[in-house]
Order: structure tokens, then sequence, then C-alpha cells
């Protein structure tokens, strides 16, 4: 298949890497963390925080990536969504680097049309134990700090949701972006 067309409205001042996504749309503006925007995982008490189950429920669930979105509306995110894998880029597969995750993000450049321009998969290092990620060298100049800022948001998410799955007795499945969407429906049917 010809992905030309991803290339044409890409111009020169954009920054290498880019291309044109007909759906991308921009980051949220004001505060706005990650919320689990996934179905089956429940939290494992060990090792990579999040999991599903491998086999009706027996035993301990396996080792799970997820999939992040800002917690500002629940609707499709397209290149802002993220997924969040367990080890090291390179290195999934279980529980091969415990404390450490690896994501790939989809970073905004400008609005295009009815879409916009996108650098897409900038790879990011997240050491979990340790509080500190790595984004990738090629990740270009002009977008680092808005993959900084996606990372200090994901390390915070993944700091969150591991203290969550270590708590003795703990809710064992971990609140998604569609809970708090009919959490919100229901306080305002209610008026509450």
């Amino acid at each position: 298949m010809n992905d030309d067309w991803k290339f044409r409205t890409v111009t020169a001042s954009d920054p290498a890497g880019s291309e044109f996504d007909g759906y991308a749309q921009p980051m949220p503006l004001g505060q706005w963390d990650y919320a689990l925007d996934d179905h089956c995982i429940v939290y494992r008490r060990t090792g990579w925080p999040f999991g599903r189950w491998t086999v009706a429920g027996r035993g301990e669930p396996g080792p799970s990536s997820v999939r992040l979105a800002p917690d500002t509306d629940y609707r499709s995110w397209r290149n802002e969504y993220v997924l969040l894998y367990p080890g090291r880029i390179g290195q999934w597969g279980g529980d091969a680097a415990p404390g450490w995750a690896h994501a790939y993000l989809d970073l905004w450049v400008r609005e295009q049309g009815m879409g916009g321009i996108i650098v897409p998969r900038v790879e990011v290092d997240i050491d979990i134990d340790n509080a500190a990620a790595h984004v990738e060298v090629t990740c270009p100049p002009v977008l680092r700090e808005q993959a900084q800022m996606k990372v200090d948001r994901l390390l915070a998410f993944l700091q969150h949701h591991t203290a969550r799955a270590r708590t003795p007795r703990a809710r064992r499945t971990p609140a998604t972006a569609h809970d708090a969407y009919l959490q919100r429906g229901r306080a305002a049917h209610t008026g509450s």
C-alpha cells in the first residue's frame, strides 16, 4: 500500500518524521492526567501492575499492556492514546524487566485541514522504581517538552496504580475512563 498521501501536507518547517493524520487532534488544554481506557484489566500483586486473565480466572493474571487516554473527556482520542507496555523497549514479555515500562507517543505538531500533523511512535523508557524516564534521542527538539510532559504524567499514572495494586484487599480491577464517564452521567442525572 502506498502511504505517500501522509507526507504531501508536511512542510519544510515541520519536524523530521512528521506525517499527516486525518483524525489527529491536539492535546487537551489545562490540567489533565492519564486514565486507563482499556477493558478486562485486573491488578497484579507482584511485578507489572496490570494483567489479564489467561485461563478463566485461574492463578495469577498474566502481564498485559494497557491503553491510556487523557481524563478530560470520554471519546476517541486517536493520536493522544498511549499504549503502555511492561518492560524496556525490546525486552517486552512478562516480567522480564520489572520496575520498567515503555510506551510509544504520537506527538502533535500542528493542525492541518480536519486532522493534523504528528510525529508518530516516539519511544520512551520509564524506570518506575527510580522515578525516571528516557525519551529517545530521535525525538525532534521542538517536541521534546511535549514528550517530557506526557512521560511525567505516565510515570505518575504508573506509580499510582503500582501502589494500588500492592495494597492488600484493594479493589482488584482498576477504575477506567468508562467508569468515570458512567459516574459523571449518574451524577448529572441525579443532580449531585
